[in-house]
């Protein structure tokens, strides 16, 4: 701004301008004109300031003039900004977590909150900006424009936005259908079953059962649940059969329960054995008529128990023995980690079996063990 000042004098004095101390620091006045420059910054407001005018004559004595001025600086509110966020590709079931950031030059800093503007279902974003997704396994597969906003509580309130993408690759099945496991004693009607875990409208489902073994006799199924309407079971080749479910007019399968019963005989063998049955090309059809694009089948594993021990080792660590046998029996564990040394087998355990399943943790000796179990 510019200022005036006269000089009455004849002739007229010579007039120079200053700035009195206490105007702010940054304020120049230039001495010829009386011409005042101040630059502001986002720290000056919002603030009421100062700034004392002084100007001198150059004769004899000198003599001054004082003069204040008020300025006032108001706050002007400045946009926060969003750092940017790079596209991201994950599988199914996999979950997608960070930390938003932004930053806001304002001062005193105002308060930051962050929101969605789209986003896909499942995702949350906490107002701090903490992002978490695990996407469902009918979520893949999928490109997922995600829009992240930031909002400062300035006046007015102003905002920035980030845009990416998440990938989702189909990696995972969109309905379950398991095959259920089970340890018996032999006898001449045992029975398994079917089980789905779905959320989708499905009207039929189709898929191969193949069993490990040809043991399995008179195998049928048996509808567990009245929206089940149909479920067949037809030999298709050696140890494998077509399986065919249909859902009862206006009901659908869905939810997470058994819906079938899967009845076999074990035949007239009398001796132990392990039978897994894979449940192989599972299709399904929706409501709507489309095919489900893929589902997962779980496997089940059928423990005959006749006249031998069985036992399993699962190869985690410590690794996991199930030792399966006849309730009364004695039966002794054995060990060794080299099948050609005599005498081959240390005793490990010698125990009474009291249930058809026991389940031992063993910490190995040497990178390499066999396990024998027999009874005595």
């Amino acid at each position: 701004f510019a200022n005036v000042a006269i000089d009455q004098d004849v002739p007229a004095n010579t007039l120079t301008w200053s700035l009195g101390a206490d105007s702010p620091a940054a304020a120049r006045i230039d001495p010829g004109t009386g011409f005042v420059t101040w630059p502001t910054t986002e720290a000056t407001g919002p603030s009421t300031n100062q700034i004392t005018l002084i100007v001198r004559d150059n004769g004899q004595p000198s003599l001054s003039a004082t003069g204040r001025v008020e300025v006032i600086v108001k706050e002007v509110n400045t946009a926060p900004v969003l750092e940017a966020i790079t596209n991201r590709i994950l599988n199914e079931l996999q979950t997608l977590t960070f930390q938003a950031r932004a930053t806001d030059v304002d001062l005193p800093a105002n308060q930051l909150t962050f929101s969605f503007v789209a986003a896909p279902v499942g995702a949350s974003l906490t107002p701090a900006g903490r992002f978490t997704w695990t996407p469902n396994r009918l979520q893949g597969p999928s490109t997922n424009l995600i829009v992240i906003q930031v909002a400062d509580d300035g006046v007015p309130k102003l905002t920035a936005t980030q845009n990416f993408s998440v990938i989702v690759r189909d990696s995972e099945g969109d309905f379950d259908l398991t095959v259920g496991s089970m340890v018996a004693r032999l006898a001449p009607n045992l029975s398994t079953t079917l089980s789905l875990n779905s959320g989708l409208d499905l009207t039929s489902i189709n898929f191969d059962l193949v069993a490990t073994s040809g043991r399995l006799q008179n195998l049928s199924l048996q509808p567990l649940i009245p929206e089940l309407a149909l479920a067949t079971l037809t030999p298709d080749g050696d140890a494998q059969y077509h399986v065919h479910l249909v859902a009862a007019s206006g009901s659908l399968l869905q939810g997470n329960r058994a819906v079938a019963n899967l009845a076999f005989s074990p035949g007239p063998s009398v001796r132990s054995e392990i039978v897994t049955l894979f449940p192989q090309g599972i299709t399904a059809k929706r409501s709507n008529g489309e095919t489900v694009p893929t589902a997962r089948g779980i496997v089940g594993r059928l423990v005959l128990l006749g006249l031998e021990p069985l036992l399993i080792a699962d190869p985690t660590e410590p690794v996991v023995l199930h030792l399966y046998g006849l309730p009364g029996r004695t039966y002794s564990l054995e060990q060794t980690s080299d099948l050609n040394l005599p005498p081959p087998w240390s005793m490990l355990l010698r125990y009474e079996q009291t249930n058809l399943l026991r389940t031992l943790p063993i910490l190995r000796d040497s990178p390499k063990m066999f396990y024998h179990l027999r009874e005595n």
